[in-house]
C-alpha cells in the first residue's frame, strides 16, 4: 500500500507541474541574459527582432518589391518613388546607375 501512495504522490506532483507551470518560455539568444545589448559569446544582437532585410539594386530580395514598398502600389516609404515595376533598360536593374551591357543611364 505504501507504495501505491508513493507512486500516486509523484503522479501528483508531477502532473502538478505541467498544470500550475502555464506561463510562456522565452528563449534568449546564446550568451544573452535579456533581449537587448549583444551576446557574450557570439557577438550578435540579443534582439528577437529578425535583421531587416537590405536591398539589392533597389529591390528587397524578401518581398520583391521595391525597397519601402509592400506593393506595387504606391510609393516607397524610404525612397519616395513609385512602388509600380518598371522596365529598365538592358543591363540595368534597378533606376540607378548605367547600364554595365550598353553604358547608358538607367534613370
Amino acid at each position: 500500500m505504501k507504495k501505491y501512495i508513493l507512486f500516486l504522490f509523484v503522479l501528483v506532483f508531477v502532473f502538478g507541474l505541467f498544470i500550475f507551470n502555464n506561463k510562456p518560455v522565452n528563449a534568449l539568444v546564446g550568451g544573452c541574459s535579456s533581449t537587448s545589448g549583444f551576446s557574450t559569446t557570439t557577438g550578435v544582437s540579443c534582439s528577437m527582432t529578425p535583421p531587416a532585410s537590405t536591398c539589392v539594386n533597389g529591390i528587397n530580395p524578401t518581398t520583391g518589391f521595391r525597397c519601402g514598398c509592400s506593393s506595387t502600389s504606391g510609393f516607397s516609404t524610404t525612397t519616395g518613388v513609385s512602388c509600380g515595376l518598371a522596365t529598365f533598360p538592358a543591363g540595368c536593374s534597378s533606376a540607378s546607375g548605367y547600364s554595365v551591357t550598353t553604358g547608358v543611364s538607367c534613370h
